[in-house]
């Protein structure tokens, strides 16, 4: 996994951008997702991912192309609605010795140049379980996946630091001196924390991880399909728990091998029943990912719950991504997307198995250098 430090500097004509949309929105802009609406502080966290899409390329793939000539990036600066002019792809072009060369043209709508490789990037953020997909029928399309890690004060460096000087903290210390006694009776348990000065030292804004480059259909491959306002969910959190009562059951007996070491849950799995006799995972409501089991027949299957399971380990066994050691374990299901009311299809991994997916890192790589050698 190849990491950067983001910086403000390597963001700020994407921030600029970012703060032309805000300043030129006809009120709060919205999102497509739940209706929410945003002013500024909202607006900039809902594009922070998009910020550092740029960083993908200019700080590690493009450095890694066989060329003396300068490799730059066309930028999406433009703004529009992608319901009406269709969805760009996230890689415009380049600028190969400060001749661009446009991998997409807008035509009333956006169009892919012929012979030219066409890239979605995905983030995750750091704690986010699963990555999803929607069937664009671009199956040749490169698929770029990455996570962020922001610090969360990552708009610290962008802070004009003359209008928080040692004055502004030295007069709050005044006032508090004032009226401390008064309001603060008495804090045995430490409940009340002071204010401290502010640190403007860091300049940095996180975190960026390139994961793994890809082709949707690879993706797509070892994905689970989540239909129409089915909710997916995956293996996440593991606990040892004391000995259980349950008739084990081999966990083998509820899933079936994709292929070596990697696990689908079959119909079994899916018509356990509470003792109302009404299913807990029903398939026309939720889809559990597959998993990575290193020894799957030293696990057993003890019991169901809505929102975890239980299983007894006879031997040390891997299970996505986490060593267990024999014993009983609580394994929690985690669902961070809730599709009830979804009309669309998508495609879903958990990050844990990423390994699992082709990678296709020289196969982008080359593409672009045989443009490159055409200039």
């Amino acid at each position: 996994m190849q990491e950067i430090d983001i910086k403000m500097d390597d963001v700020l004509e994407q921030m600029y951008f970012v703060l032309s949309l805000v300043q030129n929105a006809d009120g709060p802009m919205h999102s497509r997702i739940g209706g929410k609406s945003d002013y500024m502080g909202g607006i900039i966290d809902r594009y922070v991912n998009t910020v550092v899409e740029s960083l993908i390329f200019t700080k590690i793939l493009f450095p890694k192309l066989k060329t003396t000539k300068k490799v730059e990036l066309i930028r999406d600066f433009y703004s529009y609605d992608p319901v009406i002019a269709t969805i760009a792809p996230d890689l415009f072009g380049i600028i190969v010795d400060n001749k661009p060369i446009p991998f997409v043209k807008y035509n009333n709508g956006w169009e892919a140049v012929k012979n030219c490789p066409q890239v979605e990037i995905k983030t995750l953020k750091k704690n986010q379980r699963m990555l999803s997909l929607v069937n664009q029928h671009y199956d040749e399309k490169y698929l770029i996946l990455t996570e962020s890690d922001y610090n969360t004060d990552y708009l610290m460096p962008f802070l004009n630091t003359d209008l928080f000087g040692d004055y502004l903290y030295n007069k709050i210390l005044k006032e508090l001196d004032l009226y401390n006694k008064e309001i603060i009776v008495a804090d045995e348990n430490g409940y009340i924390t002071p204010i401290n000065k502010v640190d403007f030292s860091n300049d940095s804004l996180g975190k960026l991880r390139l994961i793994l480059v890809t082709k949707t259909k690879k993706f797509i491959e070892v994905s689970n399909l989540a239909g129409r306002g089915v909710t997916p969910e995956c293996i996440e959190k593991k606990e040892k728990v004391g000995e259980l009562s349950d008739v084990p059951i081999e966990l083998s007996s509820l899933c079936y091998e994709q292929e070596k070491n990697y696990y689908r849950f079959n119909d079994n799995w899916y018509s356990i029943k509470d003792r109302n006799g009404k299913f807990y995972r029903s398939k026309e409501e939720k889809v559990t990912l597959d998993f990575y089991c290193s020894d799957i027949s030293s696990i057993y299957f003890l019991k169901m719950n809505k929102t975890n399971f239980y299983i007894k380990i006879t031997k040390s066994v891997t299970l996505n991504d986490e060593l267990l050691e024999p014993g009983n374990y609580r394994i929690n299901l985690f669902s961070g997307f809730d599709r009830k009311g979804s009309t669309n299809e998508e495609y879903f991994v958990d990050k844990s198995i990423f390994s699992r997916i082709q990678n296709c890192e020289s196969l982008l790589l080359n593409e672009i250098e045989k443009l490159i050698d055409q200039i």
